[in-house]
């Protein structure tokens, strides 16, 4: 294929790509822009909703505060034991007519038939003037009915309503399908003995196909619909969409208190989703509106649009024939000249100056200036290579000196030895073994027996120069072979307490070390009798956490201990310090191997 229809198909295929995602761009933008707009919708339609079953809830819990505040129903209720006949009748009527005048002006101020049941309280001697019946054996149809609680006391709701430590409750009745209000009833007029169960409990009930009517709003599509739960995630409302669907959605997000807006999957399809949360009775709003709605609506919209995209497409298209014909020269030119180089160092860059094509003229300097950074790296690695062999020479030169040294000790140890100075062989031999040790792959984990064979090697040569005794005590149980520490993990510790210990003091230094095995690992912990240092400036400068007096060492600090340790192994490995009440200084070192 030539090089015209290759430019002309790459641009083609370049036109129709960025056609395609402007197209895509565009409807995401208008999909995104459309959906914001629904979900506001909807958010201002939950709202709405919100509010009317708010007002609608504060309307019927009205009637319920005002029996609280009825000074009339508090003396009847707080009326004690009554023998006279005729005067238990008296009461009974004159308390039934004042909770019936409640319920006369809630009928007169709703459209909606509202039935009302007040049960009172079985410990009140009143109550014994009324019969006992619940909501499901309630056998009046007036709208306003006293009953004792004694029979009520046994029904779920009434047992939640008193377990759940709240003086309201909404519930729905599953046996006449009414959407109950319950409420306790603590008069502020009554004067007999105080129940957490109050004097009663009235509960104002409404059929639930009556609620329609009060909370009918405009659909957001044909197929929207929302639903009215209690915390407990019981449905008490649901409206056009399948309850199973609602059900689904409360068990998933009935834990969050609100969001508006959301694209949610149930029952293998999306809906756009919102929850609203009405706290003072714990009821929460939920709305549905299918998500393929919302989708249909926008597909007719962007159909319009595809058809005008294509039309500009093919204008498109033969404006591009045009164009290709006059890149082609100058590109295959530009080959040519590249596919004479073989040697870039050799290769002159102002040849491929031979067009004033702002493009072409870009592509010339780029592949110039590549050709330049070529030419570069060349000689970078030129020069890399040189220092390479210059640095492995150093390193073979400096693996001679360590075992010239160690020839010259043994000459000296030999020399001793043959006249008798057993100590000055011994030193020599300490020594020899303390380099030997150092310089033997410093940064791998040996054995704890290696370690204090090691800082035995050190004491010897320490105590030639001091007067005191240095004792060193090991206290374990475990196999010293099989703990592994870092090299040089002990060593710089006991040559703190040999520095500090004989420095300071003119007694003799017993040093003592106590390896044991916790349920994480090991745990090695360090102690002399020496003078020691304040434990909290000390992990304070492990920590490197706030000013303190210590310096940072240059050789082996415990800070290079305590990084060393928590490098090579896990959890709360490191180095601490503490102080017990008789004042001795340890120096923990925690490996965990967990």
């Amino acid at each position: 294929m030539g090089i015209k229809k290759k430019i002309f198909l790459a641009f083609s295929c370049g036109i129709l790509v960025i056609t395609l995602l402007s197209y895509a761009f565009i409807f995401i933008l208008f999909r995104q822009g459309y959906e914001t707009e629904i979900m506001r919708y909807q958010k201002s339609a939950v709202s709405m909703n919100s509010n009317m079953v708010e007002s609608f809830l504060d309307s019927i819990r009205q009637t319920s505060l005002r029996i609280i505040g009825d000074e009339a129903i508090g003396i009847y209720l707080s009326t004690g034991q009554v023998t006279d006949a005729l005067e238990q009748i008296k009461i009974q009527q004159s308390i039934t007519n004042q909770f019936s005048h409640y319920s006369t002006d809630q009928i007169l101020g709703s459209s909606l038939y509202l039935k009302n049941t007040l049960f009172l309280n079985d410990h009140l001697p009143i109550s014994k003037f009324f019969r006992s019946e619940t909501l499901n054996t309630n056998p009046f149809v007036s709208s306003s009915n006293i009953f004792a609680d004694t029979e009520v006391k046994k029904e779920d709701w009434y047992l939640q309503l008193m377990e759940s430590g709240k003086r309201s409750r909404i519930f729905l009745d599953p046996q006449t399908n009414n959407f109950c209000f319950a409420q306790i009833i603590h008069n502020n007029y009554y004067t007999g003995p105080y129940s957490k169960e109050g004097q009663g409990v009235m509960v104002i009930s409404i059929a639930s196909k009556d609620l329609a009517r009060t909370f009918a709003l405009e659909p957001i599509s044909v197929n929207s619909g929302y639903a009215i739960f209690t915390s407990q995630q019981e449905l008490l409302f649901s409206s056009n969409v399948q309850e199973a669907l609602y059900q689904e959605a409360c068990d998933r997000f009935m834990a969050r208190k609100a969001f508006g807006g959301e694209i949610v999957a149930l029952n293998n399809q999306r809906y756009v989703m919102s929850l609203n949360s009405l706290e003072r009775y714990d009821l929460k709003i939920l709305f549905l509106t299918p998500y393929q709605d919302i989708q249909s609506q926008l597909n007719h919209l962007m159909r319009f649009y595809l058809l005008f995209v294509l039309m500009i497409f093919l204008v498109l298209m033969g404006g591009i024939y045009l164009i290709s014909n006059r890149f082609t020269r100058p590109i295959i030119r530009m080959a040519k000249t590249i596919s004479t180089i073989h040697d870039t160092r050799n290769f002159s860059v102002d040849t491929l100056h031979f067009s004033k094509d702002k493009e072409i003229v870009m592509l010339c300097d780029s592949f110039s200036q590549l050709i330049t950074h070529n030419n570069q790296l060349i000689r970078d690695i030129q020069t890399q290579t040189e220092q390479q062999k210059r640095s492995e020479l150093r390193a073979l030169q400096a693996q001679i000196n360590p075992h010239f040294i160690f020839n010259a000790m043994d000459i000296v140890n030999w020399m001793a030895l043959s006249k008798n100075e057993d100590s000055i062989a011994e030193i020599v031999s300490s020594i020899a073994n303390l380099m030997r040790y150092s310089i033997t792959d410093p940064d791998k984990l040996v054995p704890v027996l290696s370690e204090l064979e090691n800082i035995q090697e050190y004491i010897n040569i320490q105590q030639l120069r001091h007067s005191q005794k240095l004792m060193l005590d090991i206290d374990t149980t475990e196999d010293l072979n099989s703990v592994y520490i870092p090299k040089f993990t002990l060593q710089p510790l006991i040559e703190n307490s040999i520095s500090h210990g004989l420095v300071e003091s003119d007694q003799d230094l017993h040093i003592q070390v106590h390896i044991y095995r916790s349920s994480h690992g090991v745990i090695i912990d360090i102690t002399d009798d020496g003078v020691g240092c304040d434990a909290g400036e000390l992990n304070k400068f492990l920590d490197h956490s706030g000013d303190t007096s210590l310096k940072v060492s240059n050789g082996f600090g415990i800070r290079n201990i305590n990084e060393r340790i928590q490098l090579n192994f896990k959890g709360e490995s490191g180095l601490t310090y503490r102080k017990n009440s008789a004042g001795v200084l340890t120096a923990r070192i925690t490996f965990d191997n967990n």
